[in-house]
């Protein structure tokens, strides 16, 4: 992929896209990723013509990382949600062993669905799982905070 616009990292890096319904949070209702994977993208650059937005592996994209020399900030998933419960653990488990093998990288994934990534339990040190809610109550009633609160009272 190409660089970023984005202020907070130097490339985006998407070898697995898309984020089909149901949607997780009111912030699905405007999502950039959905637009333009229905809109631009529909049957061009790896998205299908008939349902774009599909969880949809792109194994040719796993070598990206590997030829940018210089350290980047890349934010993976840009185009989807990589922890979608579509996507296959097999192909997760390639993209994060791809950024173990790149460790100059800091590869930043962002999910709306934390309790798959954090079941995972496969990170290294240049990877940062994050996740992206609307309010407060999407919080409070997610069982990974539910999860954190009991660890943290014991």
């Amino acid at each position: 992929m190409g660089k970023s616009k984005i202020e907070w990292c130097d490339r985006t890096w998407n070898p697995i896209t898309g984020c089909p319904g149901p949607l997780v949070s009111p912030g699905c209702v405007n999502c950039y990723a959905r637009r333009t994977a229905e809109t631009r993208l529909r049957g061009r650059c790896g998205y299908d013509a008939t349902d774009p937005f599909k969880i949809t592996f792109h194994p040719d994209r796993l070598k990206e990382p590997a030829g940018w020399r210089k350290p980047q900030r890349i934010f993976v998933g840009s185009m989807g949600d990589v922890f979608h419960k579509d996507a296959l653990y097999r192909d997760i488990d390639l993209v994060l062993s791809v950024a173990a093998l790149t460790p100059r990288h800091t590869y930043m994934f962002l999910t709306k669905r934390p309790d798959l990534l954090w079941n995972l339990n496969q990170w290294v040190n240049n990877v940062l799982a994050l996740s992206s809610y609307k309010s407060t109550s999407e919080i409070m009633g997610s069982d990974l905070y539910r999860k954190w609160l009991d660890d943290m009272l014991g």
